[in-house]
């Protein structure tokens, strides 16, 4: 069995998106973990079928690890609210875990934005993901719950936690990249602009690899004023 992790914080409408993706909830189990949202999730989750309703303060690791310590599936999918699965998304997941090499899996990455600048940001993200390994959080990592549990989870940080988490699993065996898309929200590159997301993703690199604090890091993210207006969208009330 199949178990679905989604993190939710004030995102309804893409939530019950995500959910239909998973094209029916026969031998899943799907576990939504909310982050704090100002609206009540219950009412959406019980015109969806049977789904599991968890609270956690903010933050993916913790909502994460929450979903995934009560989870009883075999495998973990964890998902972002704002993802769309793609179809045959259970066979692939099946196909990538059966090979002995591969210690987890991903799928590709694509936004729902049809822009020329975008398009250019995808096929360098997937280049990143297949020859280095490097899939981030939104392209749905996923592998075997004993994997998981033999980590000790996400590490508690503020940010990163799906790039900390996927250079200990390297250290243990291959990760796959589906050339299956995983299609996410763009909404953050059309807030803030393709050449500011890009770069900023770079800095925050950069410096977690030069040593910066997990909470130095999250401030210099929330820095900006285009990041600031994101999340002005996302706050409660």
């Amino acid at each position: 069995m199949i178990s679905v992790v989604l993190t939710c914080l004030n995102d309804g409408p893409h939530l019950e998106a995500c959910l239909q993706s998973l094209g029916g909830f026969q031998g899943l189990e799907v576990r939504v973990v909310d982050g704090g949202s100002s609206e009540s999730l219950a009412p959406r989750l019980a015109r969806m079928g049977p789904v599991t309703l968890l609270h956690s303060p903010p933050g993916r690791a913790r909502q994460f690890n929450l979903g995934a310590a009560q989870a009883q599936g075999e495998v973990l999918l964890f998902l972002h609210s704002d993802s769309l699965l793609p179809t045959g998304w259970r066979e692939e997941i099946g196909r990538i875990l059966a090979n002995p090499k591969n210690i987890a899996g991903a799928f590709s990455f694509k936004t729902d934005l049809d822009h020329p600048k975008m398009a250019r940001i995808e096929r360098w993200a997937n280049r990143r993901s297949r020859y280095l390994q490097l899939p981030y959080g939104d392209q749905g990592l996923f592998m075997a719950k004993a994997t998981f549990e033999g980590l000790v989870g996400f590490a508690p940080l503020p940010l990163m936690e799906d790039y900390e988490l996927v250079l200990r699993l390297k250290k243990q065996g291959r990760i796959e990249t589906s050339p299956l898309p995983l299609v996410t929200s763009g909404r953050r590159w059309l807030a803030q602009g393709f050449g500011a997301v890009g770069w900023t993703n770079f800095k925050i690199i950069l410096l977690y690899h030069l040593g910066i604090s997990p909470d130095r890091l999250q401030k210099i993210y929330r820095s900006g004023p285009q990041q600031k207006a994101v999340d002005k969208q996302q706050k409660p009330g």
